[in-house]
């Protein structure tokens, strides 16, 4: 199910302001980050400066480093 959703939620957060992005967007990906594989981690892998450039919360940073840590591991 996640590659057909993540795709569509990422073409919205495009068009999303920085702060509905924070409060609505960016939590779902964080629970995403750390269980996507195959094709959705790519999509996820391809569209990080997306999601870095959507989220300027300086303490939120240590969630996205920490979750694409993860998944670099596995």
């Amino acid at each position: 199910m996640q590659p057909m959703i993540v795709p569509m939620v990422l073409k919205i957060a495009e068009s999303q302001d920085k702060t509905d992005f924070e409060s609505v967007t960016f939590p779902t990906l964080v629970l995403v980050l750390g269980t996507a594989a195959g094709e959705t981690l790519l999509l996820l892998v391809k569209l990080a400066d997306l999601i870095i450039n959507k989220y300027n919360q300086k303490k939120g940073w240590s969630n996205v480093v920490c979750e694409y840590g993860q998944v670099a591991i596995q």
